[in-house]
């Protein structure tokens, strides 16, 4: 959704960063900017999908992705089963504008802010267009 409203499809390290790999110096990632949170205790979650996605699966790294998502896991614990549920609503493919708000629109405005933020410090070529959906979800 943020691709999409900041200037269309790009590659996901554009807005992530790059996979850490072993013995390599590596760049920023989102994963070094979000803290998986559990924001409301009343929001109902499976707590082995959480953990899973905040600690890790067992079985330890592989070459394509990460162990664990800190991503994944913050808006897993801010929106729940049933919120993630209706943010999947709008995850389409391709991803249009429409669509794009829509599915930001699911989200904690502040938790929008919260991604975006540091999504604006990694893709430097999308800064102001990321700033400005920073802007307009900060109170």
């Amino acid at each position: 959704a943020l691709a999409e409203l900041t200037g269309g499809d790009a590659p996901i390290a554009l807005f992530l960063g790059d996979l850490p790999e072993k013995n390599h110096p590596c760049s920023p990632g989102i994963e070094d900017y979000i803290t998986p949170t559990i924001r409301d205790k009343n929001v109902k979650i499976n707590k082995k999908v959480y953990d899973i996605l905040k600690y890790g699966r067992e079985g330890g790294d592989t070459h394509f992705d990460l162990q664990n998502s800190p991503l994944a896991a913050y808006l897993y614990g801010v929106l729940g089963e049933k919120g993630l549920d209706e943010s999947l609503k709008y995850a389409v493919t391709p991803m249009d504008e429409e669509n794009a708000k829509l599915l930001l629109g699911t989200l904690p405005r502040e938790s929008v802010a919260y991604i975006a933020m540091p999504c604006a410090m990694l893709a430097e070529s999308r800064k102001d267009m990321l700033n400005q959906i920073v802007s307009e979800h900060s109170d």
